[in-house]
């Protein structure tokens, strides 16, 4: 009766593959695309940003070599100039207070293999960046445009949560559609 175990054969060799073969799935970790946090409180407009580092740095994880290093520093540069993330309108109803602080993720700041010892507190953050703008307004802002698709052409998508003393609402912008009204119904 050989044809008897042939099923338990089939069977057994479907739970050999190993469950660390599947793709890893990260979950809330998406590829373009932004988060902001926009509040209007009186004067006072505050931006939080978040995004990945493929996103907004080029790259994942720890740098390899000064190439990545340099690409860290260029996205830190470039996160901390709110002028070229953000367009407020009317134009001058907003002026931005100082830069923005931008936290790259403790992967990003590593040092590049082989200069330095291996740091084995492993960072489990998958390198997402996060930054937070204020600016100072005369008039209540209407409107933020995002020239940031232009910064970055990988972006698909920016996904706003906007809380305002006349608004509490999700927007969600693209780079055809970069505008998110701020200002609630008249």
């Amino acid at each position: 009766h050989h044809h008897d175990h042939a099923p338990q054969d089939a069977h057994a060799h479907d739970h050999d593959r190993a469950p660390g073969d599947q793709p890893r799935e990260h979950g809330a970790h998406v590829h373009g695309v932004v988060w902001l946090d926009v509040a209007l409180d009186g004067a006072r407009l505050e931006i939080g940003l978040k995004g990945t580092g493929a996103d907004l740095a080029g790259l994942e994880g720890a740098p390899a070599d000064a190439t990545d290093v340099a690409k860290v520093e260029t996205a830190r540069r470039t996160l901390s100039n709110p002028g070229l993330l953000f367009a407020i309108e009317p134009a001058d109803a907003c002026r931005v207070d100082g830069k923005g602080r931008v936290e790259p993720p403790a992967s990003a700041l590593k040092p590049p293999p082989g200069a330095d010892a291996e740091d084995p507190a492993h960072d489990h953050s998958h390198g997402d960046w996060s930054a937070t703008y204020a600016f100072t307004c005369t008039t209540p802002p209407a409107a933020v445009t995002l020239p940031l698709f232009d910064r970055y052409p990988d972006l698909t998508e920016v996904r706003a949560q906007i809380l305002t003393p006349a608004l509490q609402t999700a927007a969600e912008a693209t780079p055809a559609q970069r505008r998110i009204t701020l200002a609630g119904p008249r």
